[in-house]
């Protein structure tokens, strides 16, 4: 048969197919089936015309840790490309708000209770703080709109991939796929409510999707091994992306790239020998060339996901950066030394000395694994010092202090007197001249947001300190960090922050087009993501 031109019929006579009647019969099926289909077909078209003419496609990319310095110190020409014909904002984040909330809804901890540690309900009455953290605490202030529901509210349709406290998934006009971060524990398969719709857990079970890096759960604790994970993840969290899209394709897609963060905790000492070599071909650190390598397959990451989606704008970012740890701080020295916290009485760690006596009896990396696990699993139980005799505390990964007040934690101090405790704490801390000579300041917080929904979250004293500073629980007032050396190979006992942690200076990469979008008034913190957001889609 030769050639047919478009919407040539076909004829047939009834000798040629059998009886006329039952191919006349066939045929009406026939074309009507193939009508439909046809007509199907260009109502999916037209709607996909529409959607793609409606609304530019956006890319929000998120790396956990990310940070322009660090990725300016290897190989990657697609990322170098995208800075090249883009803008980079100059970000400065507080390290007291999650950077992940503060992209998703716009707003800061005073408003969301988005804080790396935050205290008990009041109802509680106890002197602790807890890094748990979920959408619902975040969206407890009714005038908070998360970006999902503004993109939507906009004619936009969202998709999501692996953004920290997320859970349980929200409904969207699109899909979402939550990420762990704000004390979710180990994530294995999917759990119930980690993805909407709920179909899309049979899709991801298939694709055999990572949530997350977790060291402790590794078969081989080795620094080469810890890499291949990370890149695992990153790959499955890529893989999904490109997939979910193809199957429900959205306007708005945010993905967030947890495992980053981890890997430049761990190795930020190696990074900054990348940084010093950067155009050596070889180096004397075998970590640097695993580094390099690892940059160039993120670097194949991006783009992956860029030719898969092909998106109008983009934004590249991260909840904050990755800083080198040179100091630890202790601020509990400072308030002991001035009467304002109490030693808990030794009689009180029986349970530790209790501890240190089996121990002893165990070969060493028994005892270390036990110490470890029995040291996590009492934190937030026991206190280093005595509650009812103090009158401030600081904490673990907290860059400020709380007065022990009654109302929060049930403490001696009264309400009346927080006001001036604060601002005797504030001028504590700046006459010290150890803290002087470190740059450390104070300033009073939380009484600054006092009309604020989720003020009463937040430390009455910030401590404005160097990237540099981690503050611990524990301690001398400031020591140097003892793991700012090179990875080692073996890290059955190595534990994060290790030789990196939080920077204030998170990436932030967009398009021309989106970067005019900004306005000299907007902040300049993370907040900006929503408010780019908004005006790409208003």
């Amino acid at each position: 048969m030769g050639h047919l031109r478009p919407g040539t019929c076909i004829q047939a006579s009834g000798s040629q197919l059998g009886d006329s009647r039952n191919f006349s019969a066939d045929l009406g099926r026939a074309r009507h089936a193939v009508c439909s289909s046809v007509a199907e077909t260009k109502k999916k078209e037209d709607r996909e015309g529409q959607l793609n003419s409606a609304k530019p496609r956006t890319l929000i990319l998120g790396f956990d840790g990310g940070d322009a310095a660090i990725f300016d110190a290897f190989d990657m020409p697609f990322y170098r490309e995208l800075a090249v014909k883009g803008h980079e904002f100059d970000l400065n984040e507080d390290l007291l708000s999650r950077g992940w909330s503060e992209i998703v809804t716009g707003r800061q901890a005073e408003y969301t209770g988005g804080l790396y540690f935050r205290p008990l309900p009041p109802a509680e009455k106890r002197p602790v703080l807890s890094e748990k953290f979920s959408l619902k605490e975040m969206l407890a202030d009714p005038g908070t709109e998360p970006i999902w529901d503004m993109a939507n509210r906009l004619g936009a349709t969202f998709g999501m991939i692996g953004v920290p406290t997320t859970s349980p998934a929200p409904k969207v006009d699109g899909f979402t796929v939550s990420g762990g971060g704000g004390g979710v524990g180990k994530i294995e398969g999917v759990p119930d409510g980690f993805c909407q719709p709920p179909e899309l857990a049979a899709l991801l079970e298939e694709m055999d999707y990572q949530f997350d890096v977790r060291m402790s759960t590794m078969p081989e604790k080795t620094f080469p091994a810890f890499i291949e994970r990370v890149e695992t993840v990153i790959a499955s969290n890529v893989d999904a992306l490109i997939k979910l899209d193809r199957e429900i394709r959205a306007d708005l897609n945010f993905i967030c790239l947890r495992p980053t963060t981890g890997l430049q905790y761990l190795a930020r000492f190696d990074i900054e020998d990348a940084i010093a070599s950067r155009g050596e071909q070889s180096h004397a650190n075998p970590n640097v060339e695993l580094l390099r390598r690892h940059y160039a397959f993120l670097d194949n990451e991006i783009r992956r996901l860029f030719e898969a989606l092909k998106p109008d704008r983009f934004m590249l970012t991260a909840d904050h950066g990755t800083a080198n740890y040179l100091k630890r701080v202790n601020i509990n020295a400072l308030l002991v030394r001035h009467s304002l916290q109490s030693p808990r009485a030794k009689t009180a760690s029986s349970a530790k000395s209790v501890l240190r006596k089996l121990k002893a009896l165990l070969p060493r990396p028994v005892s270390s694994r036990l110490g470890k696990t029995v040291r996590k699993s009492l934190s937030g139980l026991e206190m280093n010092f005595d509650a009812a005799n103090s009158q401030a505390f600081g904490s673990y990964h907290m860059r400020g202090i709380y007065i022990l007040d009654a109302h929060r934690f049930g403490g001696p101090v009264n309400a009346e007197d927080v006001d001036a405790l604060t601002d005797r704490i504030c001028q504590l801390c700046n006459d010290d001249p150890v803290l002087q000579a470190e740059g450390i300041t104070a300033r009073p917080k939380r009484r600054d947001f006092s009309e604020a929904s989720q003020s009463w979250q937040l430390p009455d004293v910030e401590l404005v300190a160097p990237d540099t500073v981690f503050f611990v629980s524990s301690g001398p007032l400031i020591e140097d960090n003892p793991n700012y050396r090179a990875t080692p190979h073996d890290l059955t006992y190595v534990h994060n922050p290790h030789s990196g942690t939080k920077g204030s200076r998170p990436l932030m990469l967009t398009d021309t087009e989106t970067a005019a979008l900004a306005k000299g008034d907007d902040p300049d913190d993370l907040r900006l993501v929503y408010r780019l957001v908004e005006r790409i889609y208003a």
